[in-house]
């Protein structure tokens, strides 16, 4: 019969001692980049934790300290499935932590709009013929 433990939690231990390393270092928030405050006990909204860059439910390592990062319990919540590089995108676009998107608004706003297309470090947007192209 087959263990009815969730592979993401079998080692507890190995997780708590990630945590507790990374929250001893930690001063700043991954996502917003306000400081950490150290004092603050869960479920307060500025507590500390630690969540993985890559989500478990996409894939993530949760006992990977290269995928571990501190965060704002606020910014953890707001972050939910995105990857940090997508929850920065979106802030960078408008978004704040204090309102919460839902996934139909997180997706308009990581889409890239028509005509844009970006290679290596340069970015072009253009049409022609009413129809995008791509650069020639």
């Amino acid at each position: 019969m087959p263990s009815k433990t969730n592979a993401h939690n079998a080692n507890g231990h190995r997780r708590r001692q990630l945590v507790d390393r990374i929250k001893a270092t930690a001063t700043h928030c991954a996502l917003c980049d306000l400081p950490l405050n150290p004092d603050a006990v869960t479920p307060a909204l500025d507590s500390t934790e630690i969540d993985e860059d890559l989500p478990r439910v996409r894939g993530g390592n949760p006992l990977d300290p290269r995928n571990t990062v501190p965060m704002h319990r606020r910014c953890n919540r707001w972050k939910s499935t995105m990857t940090l590089a997508e929850a920065r995108q979106l802030l960078a676009l408008g978004a704040t932590v204090h309102e919460p998107l839902n996934r139909a608004q997180r997706r308009a706003m990581l889409q890239p709009s028509v005509g844009a297309w970006e290679t290596g470090a340069s970015r072009w947007t253009g049409t022609q013929g009413g129809t995008p192209s791509p650069p020639g």
